[in-house]
């Protein structure tokens, strides 16, 4: 679905001063800065300005915009944990979830505005599956579930390409586009 250009110009004209307020506020009002600086950890920026592009994206109807804000807003919940429990190393397995957040923006897209529902429905589902599929297999390579440790990653990755075979030599629809 095409995006009118004025109309993104107009929705980021108002980010722009919505913005500029924020900023105004912050500076001149005491008691904003004080409630920012004991409940702000540094990932909440991250967080914030992706939901706000998530919205700007679907009052704007912006797949790009979408995709963007949904994957900022998910590294922004990453790095939150990350920096509130101080598990950095959990990051060897963490970064699988993006494909899950760009499966989440293609399935918002289906949901919202899409013309061609079930296809985005269905490639969302499957990059969210894959995204699952992986951070369990990366998870439990660098031990961060014990329960799943020793024959479940190789298991994993055999099912999977089990799977990739099956749907390539035409047991899905999927493999036929």
């Amino acid at each position: 679905m095409k995006t009118s250009p004025k109309r993104v110009s107009l929705v980021f004209g108002l980010v722009l001063i919505l913005l500029g307020v924020g900023a105004l506020l912050v500076q001149n009002v005491p008691g904003w800065r004080e409630t920012l600086q004991r409940t702000y950890q540094w990932p909440d920026s991250l967080i914030a300005l992706g939901a706000f592009l998530v919205l700007l994206a679907l009052f704007s109807r912006s797949a790009g915009l979408l995709t963007l804000g949904v994957i900022m807003a998910g590294i922004g919940g990453i790095l939150y944990y990350q920096a509130s429990s101080g598990d950095w190393d959990s990051w060897a397995y963490l970064w699988t979830l993006i494909p899950g957040f760009v499966g989440l923006s293609v399935l918002l897209q289906g949901v919202f505005w899409s013309a061609n529902r079930k296809y985005n429905l269905a490639r969302g589902l499957n990059l969210l599956a894959v995204s699952a599929i992986l951070f369990i297999v990366f998870g439990a390579i660098v031990g961060a579930f014990d329960l799943l440790s020793g024959y479940w990653p190789p298991l994993i990755l055999i099912v999977l390409g089990v799977y990739m075979i099956v749907r390539a030599l035409g047991g899905t629809k999927d493999a036929k586009e």
